[in-house]
C-alpha cells in the first residue's frame, strides 16, 4: 500500500497553494561544499568512488583531496619490512603517478596525502585537518559475507566522521551520468522517519538537490505490528483502520515537512509505504530514476558511534545506488 503527492517550488500547500519563502540562514550558507576527501586504495571500488567524486566536486566547484593510508611499511618501498624510505615529497609524487596511471589526470602535489596508521583514523584525521565538507568513500563487496559486514574502514568512517559521508560501491547499478558542468542526478531518495533528525537530513538533501538540479522523493515507511508479521490470523479486527490512520498521519507530516524545505527550481514527491523500512527503501533505490539516497543518522555521541542508526547502516549495505549519510547536529533525536 502506498500513496504519493507532488509538491513544487518551495513547497506549495495542497489546500491553500501558498508559497513558502526560504529563511535568511538558507541564503547565508545553503550548502558549504568546498573540500572533498577521497580515500584511495586503488581497488576497483575506490576507482568507482573517485569516478563519482570528480564530477560531483566539479559541480560544486569543490577541491578534491586524495588520501592513501598504509598500515605497515610504506607501500612504495621495495622492501616489505623496511621503514618508510621515501621523503614526503617523493611519496606524494609516487601517489600522483599512481592516480595519473589509473585515472588519466594528475592531482596537484598539495592535494595528495599519504599517511601511515589505522585507515579509518587517518581518513578521519585528514578530513578534520582539511575541514572537509564531504568524504566520498568506497566499500568492498556486494554479496555474501562482505555485503553483510560492509567493510570495517568504511563503517568506522561513517560512524565517526563529523561531516557527511558518501558511500559508493563498484557494483551499484548503472553508469555515472555526467555533463560538462559535473554530475547529473535525476532524483534523490530521502528516507524520513518524521523525527527532528530526519527533518535536518531532509533539509540538507533539499539544498544538495537544488545545487545539482535533482528532484526529491521523501519516503516514510509505516512498520506493520510485529504480530501481523508473525501470523495474519492473530490480527486485531481494527488493524486495517489503525494502519490507514497511521498512513494519513504520515502523509500530513510529510506534506508539512516538504512545505518547510528550501526547494528552488526542483520538486519534492512524498510517498508512504507499508512494510519493513530497509526492504521498502532498498526496493525504491533500484528505481531507474533514483540516483542517490541521502539519509540522516540519529544521535551525535557514543550512541551514534555504537549504533549509527539501523536503517542508515543497512541501507549503505543494501541500496542499489550511492548513499550519502548526514550526521545529525542534534544532541537528542
Amino acid at each position: 500500500m502506498s500513496t504519493s503527492t507532488k509538491q513544487q517550488g518551495f513547497g506549495s500547500s495542497k489546500s491553500q497553494g501558498a508559497s513558502v519563502q526560504p529563511t535568511a540562514s538558507f541564503f547565508e550558507d545553503p550548502l558549504r561544499l568546498t573540500t572533498v576527501v577521497v580515500p584511495l586504495d586503488f581497488s576497483g571500488e575506490s576507482v568507482r568512488a573517485l569516478d563519482f567524486a570528480r564530477p560531483l566536486a566539479s559541480r560544486f566547484g569543490a577541491r578534491l583531496h586524495l588520501v592513501h593510508v598504509h598500515e605497515g611499511a610504506h607501500q612504495f618501498s621495495t622492501v616489505a619490512t623496511s621503514p618508510v624510505l621515501w621523503s614526503e615529497a617523493e611519496a606524494k609524487c609516487h601517489l600522483a603517478d599512481e592516480v595519473e596511471l589509473a585515472f588519466g589526470t594528475r592531482p596537484q602535489h598539495e592535494d595528495c596525502h599519504l599517511r601511515l596508521g589505522k585507515p579509518f583514523r587517518e581518513i578521519i584525521a585528514t578530513a578534520e585537518e582539511l575541514d572537509a565538507d564531504l568524504i566520498v568513500i568506497a566499500t568492498h563487496g556486494h554479496s555474501g559475507f562482505k555485503r553483510l559486514t560492509l567493510g570495517s574502514t568504511t563503517e568506522e568512517v561513517i560512524r565517526h566522521a563529523r561531516c557527511p559521508v558518501l558511500v559508493v560501491r563498484e557494483l551499484t547499478r548503472g553508469p555515472i551520468k555526467t555533463a560538462a558542468e559535473g554530475i547529473v542526478l535525476q532524483k534523490i531518495l530521502v528516507p524520513v522517519d518524521l523525527s527532528d533528525c530526519a527533518r535536518e537530513g531532509a533539509r540538507y538533501a533539499s539544498v544538495f538537490a537544488t545545487a545539482v538540479g535533482a528532484d526529491l522523493l521523501l519516503m516514510h515507511v509505516v512498520h506493520p505490528p510485529d504480530y501481523m508479521a508473525a501470523t495474519r490470523t492473530a490480527a486485531d479486527p481494527n488493524w486495517s483502520q489503525l494502519l490507514e490512520t497511521a498512513i494519513l498521519e504520515a502523509e500530513d507530516k510529510l506534506d508539512e515537512m516538504v512545505n518547510s524545505l528550501p526547494l528552488i527550481g526542483i520538486s519534492a514527491e512524498t510517498q508512504v509505504e507499508v512494510g519493513l523500512p530497509v526492504a521498502r527503501l532498498t526496493e525504491a533505490s533500484a528505481r531507474p530514476d533514483v540516483d542517490m539516497i541521502i539519509t540522516s543518522t540519529h544521535g551525535y555521541g557514543r550512541l551514534r558511534h555504537a549504533l549509527l542508526g539501523s536503517v542508515a547502516e543497512q541501507l549503505v549495505r543494501t541500496a542499489q545506488c550511492p548513499v550519502l549519510v548526514v550526521p545529525s547536529h542534534l544532541r537528542e533525536c
